[in-house]
């Protein structure tokens, strides 16, 4: 009776795993595709199809959960008998437990794509900054007079500082001669 319940239990281990990675399938393509190049993203993809049914598999078929039926706990207890309310209690667990593994491990593949899809985000907004012309005049990309730190427009001229910071800003008052950017 042991062997046919370790047998049923992987079964259902096994296509609960499937239904789940069937499921996600497009999403973690999808993800990686964005994430990762097009040669890395089969890869990876095929790796954490994997994972997703190892995980599965051995959080659904808990090898000491079903020890206890094939030895007693304790010298004084008896060896718990399979019976039908046992099956379909053995049943739901390995069905929950599948998919709760998987959750888990999808949750921790998801956070680890999403601070990587934020990185490279990031990266690429850096590099069409860094990328765009740089505009000839005092007062940077606006045009104008360069700001202080408050905001302020500057009246007088901007002079690059002798250490050569061309753009720091400078507090801002009556000596460093700001103006407010807005008329009140």
């Amino acid at each position: 009776m042991f062997f046919t319940l370790l047998i049923v239990t992987f079964v259902i281990a096994v296509g609960v795993s499937f239904g789940a990675v069937r499921l996600f399938d497009r999403p973690i393509a999808s993800i990686l595709r964005r994430i990762v190049t097009e040669e890395l993203s089969g890869a990876w993809h095929r790796y954490i199809k994997f994972a997703a049914y190892v995980v599965g598999v051995s959080a659904g078929v808990r090898i000491h959960e079903l020890e206890r039926y094939i030895s007693a706990p304790d010298r004084d207890e008896e060896i718990l008998a399979l019976t039908a309310e046992r099956w379909t209690l053995e049943v739901y667990r390995t069905v929950i437990e599948t998919l709760q593994g998987i959750a888990w491990m999808l949750l921790l593949v998801f956070v680890v794509a999403l601070l990587a899809y934020v990185l490279a985000r990031g990266f690429e907004l850096q590099t069409r900054l860094s990328a765009l012309p740089a505009r000839v005049g005092a007062g940077g990309a606006r045009g104008g007079a360069p700001r202080c730190r408050s905001g302020d427009r500057r009246s007088k001229p901007y002079v690059p500082s002798p250490q050569g910071a061309s753009r720091a800003l400078r507090p801002c008052g009556p000596r460093a001669g700001c103006r407010p950017a807005f008329p009140t």
